[in-house]
């Protein structure tokens, strides 16, 4: 019963109507086997790394306006390119390891075996 619980509960989180984010229903945590607490402290982390996500993806996409606009140009100045590519790389990074140490701190020893098998589902990009 618990496994339904949490896994309705991350249905839930995760489900949004936005097409990059369908990929993350997924994610199923039903496997780590949460306590109450846990899931009412996983679903707060989640919705906060949804809500980063989303901006972080809204600044991707015009970042990648900004390169094709530089790209364009006679000559590619390759000093803003650069500042572009580190500094989306770099919100990237923050946003996964913001996302990464809440949910340490919140799980267990074992559940965080269980999840580290997964790390990869939690990949910003």
């Amino acid at each position: 019963m618990k496994r339904i619980v949490a896994f309705l509960l991350v249905m839930v989180t995760l489900g949004v109507a936005d097409g990059h984010e369908k990929h993350h229903l997924s994610k199923d945590l039903s496997s780590l086997e949460l306590s109450l607490e846990q899931q009412n402290d996983v679903k707060e982390i989640v919705k906060a790394y949804r809500h980063e996500l989303k901006a972080f993806r809204d600044e991707k996409e015009s970042v990648e306006k900004h390169k094709e606009r530089l790209f364009r140009e006679k000559q590619l100045d390759e000093r803003a390119l650069v500042a572009l590519q580190t500094s989306l790389s770099q919100k990237a990074s923050q946003i996964e390891t913001r996302f990464l140490l809440q949910m340490h701190a919140i799980l267990t020893p074992s559940q965080r075996e269980k999840f580290a098998r997964n790390l990869d589902e939690w990949e910003v990009e």
